[in-house]
């Protein structure tokens, strides 16, 4: 999978033996994905150095675009805690 741009966090350029990574796919318009966030930034942040998240989303027909997906990611600032 290639990633167009990351929005928050590091670009994750491998994936390192002995650690767990979570993919999350959303959307911007969709209320769980809403929901999501902080439960994904608190298990972050508890398991930081032992798990990465990854939050990934993309073109779905549903008007969800990479400039739609920037200007949500920029509102939550350090209220998004995973990539």
């Amino acid at each position: 999978m290639h990633i167009q741009k990351w929005l928050a966090g590091a670009p994750v350029e491998s994936l390192a033996g002995g650690r767990v990574y979570v993919v999350e796919f959303w959307a911007t318009w969709c209320p769980a994905s809403r929901r999501a966030v902080p439960v994904l930034t608190r298990a972050q942040r508890l398991h930081e150095g032992k798990v990465t998240i990854i939050a990934v989303a993309g073109a779905d027909g549903q008007d969800e675009t990479a400039a739609i997906a920037e200007r949500f990611v920029s509102t939550l600032g350090p209220g998004i805690g995973f990539r």
